[in-house]
């Protein structure tokens, strides 16, 4: 007795499991990669409530007042309650400046500006730090702060 075999197939190589399987691996790599990137971000550092700590302590003796920045809700730009315009702006912070030991600027900005606005500030001061005051530190003011840069008590905004 004669047992037929079954015709001979050609071999087949599945390829749809193979591309699943990349796929996977890809997904895996791209996402692992992304926790492995360092965002880079505009450092701050953003003022504590007087219960929280204090401000920065001076090099010698009382520390001075910072330089108060303010963008009013009307968009005027003041330092250290006198007005100056947004071309000004540069000047008038570097001679606010000037005096200042501690080299610190307190950023006031009405929440009714555009964050371009603060942009803008910010390029200014970054220009001021380039220009001959490497060492200025730049707070953003997460409450309204009066021009020696103590919290000013809120009327229930």
């Amino acid at each position: 007795m004669k047992i037929k075999t079954p015709p001979l197939r050609k071999a087949r190589i599945e390829i749809i499991p193979m591309i699943d399987t990349i796929f996977f691996l890809l997904v895996f790599f791209m996402i692992a990669s992304l926790s492995m990137v360092k965002m880079k971000a505009i450092g701050l550092n953003v003022p504590r409530a007087a219960s929280a700590g204090g401000s920065a302590p001076a090099a010698h003796g009382e520390p001075s007042p910072p330089v108060v920045l303010t963008v009013t809700q009307s968009g005027s730009y003041l330092v250290d309650r006198q007005l100056t315009g947004p071309d000004d702006l540069e000047d008038a912070l570097a001679a606010a400046l000037k005096n200042d030991k501690q080299g610190i600027i307190v950023v006031n900005i009405d929440k009714t500006q555009s964050a371009q606005v603060l942009i803008d500030v910010l390029d200014k001061i970054n220009s001021i730090k380039l220009a001959g005051h490497p060492d200025i530190k730049t707070l953003i003011a997460t409450e309204q702060i009066d021009s020696s840069g103590h919290p000013v008590p809120s009327q229930g905004n």
